[in-house]
């Protein structure tokens, strides 16, 4: 089921005339990731991730993201997808209101105050609720088309560690990465931090960051500002600090660095994880993961 409901997203897609490279570069998620999910390879990253890359996916393509993630529970299950639908009898307040609203039609909405039906105060509030909910899905529908683009950014947490260590990643709720990703699709700021008090205290350690492909760092810098990201292939990233960096690296093997313009000696492994600190004395290797105390 998983199979058939990759094919009908890169069905829908190719109808669509858009291709993974540019779906890719709308949504920065990595272009492998895109072609496993159209290869029904649902297994490559935790399973609220999966749903977030869907959910990009369908957007781009133009299908109903809700709908969408709806079919792939079902599939995930084994199951074709059944649409859900609500039965029940109406009752005689929902027929009159119906039938109210069916005779409003046509009448200009500044006389259908002044109509009287033979309504009692509950079910002519019922009716309003009717007449107005037409307006609400509206409205809902411009919303939507309006709201922007909708960043997806993960966060790849690898487990393979040195000394049988592992990274423990916890899982975010599936909005909250929503709306990380969507703040960082805003223009990118200068990083400020406040300096140490004293007069003469500037920042005299300049780190620049290379990646060259995909790699998670956690840092802390002079003891105290701690910083998380992502960097993707071919990105760099500068930072400064007083008296140091401490740090974890995760596919350590893709990252080099440069202290004040000069080049570190740093090797890493692919697709493991290094902790380093680096000072003005140099680039030291560390035995134990670093504490990053909130």
């Amino acid at each position: 089921m998983l199979e058939k409901f990759a094919e009908e997203l890169k069905t829908a897609r190719q109808n669509s005339q858009i291709t993974l490279q540019q779906i890719a570069g709308k949504t920065r998620i990595d272009l492998k990731f895109l072609e496993y999910i159209e290869k029904g390879n649902f297994t490559f990253l935790p399973e609220l991730y999966i749903k977030a890359f869907i959910t990009e996916y369908a957007r781009i393509v133009g299908l109903d993201e809700k709908l969408t993630i709806e079919k792939y529970e079902a599939a995930k299950q084994g199951k074709p997808y059944e649409k859900k639908e609500t039965t029940g009898n109406k009752s005689d307040d929902k027929i009159e209101a119906e039938q109210y609203d069916e005779n409003i039609k046509g009448i200009p909405a500044s006389k259908v105050s002044n109509i009287k039906p033979n309504l009692n105060f509950r079910r002519q509030g019922s009716l309003i609720n009717e007449i107005f909910s037409g307006m609400n899905k509206n409205m809902k529908i411009i919303i939507t088309i309006s709201a922007g683009i909708v960043l997806l950014f993960v966060v790849i947490y690898f487990t393979f560690l040195n000394n049988n260590s592992q990274i423990i990643v916890s899982e975010k709720p599936y909005e909250q990465v929503l709306k990380e990703n969507k703040q960082r699709f805003e223009k990118e700021k200068a990083v400020e931090y406040k300096k140490p008090s004293g007069v003469n205290q500037v920042d005299s350690l300049s780190l620049l960051m290379h990646a060259s492909d995909t790699s998670w760092v956690k840092i802390i810098m002079d003891g105290k500002h701690i910083e998380e990201f992502t960097l993707y292939p071919n990105t760099r990233k500068k930072l400064k600090a007083l008296t140091g960096f401490i740090m974890t690296i995760g596919n350590s093997g893709a990252m080099s660095f440069s202290l004040n313009k000069k080049p570190l000696n740093f090797k890493g492994k692919n697709k493991r994880v290094e902790y380093i600190s680096i000072d003005s004395t140099g680039l030291k290797y560390l035995n134990s993961p670093p504490q990053f105390n909130n």
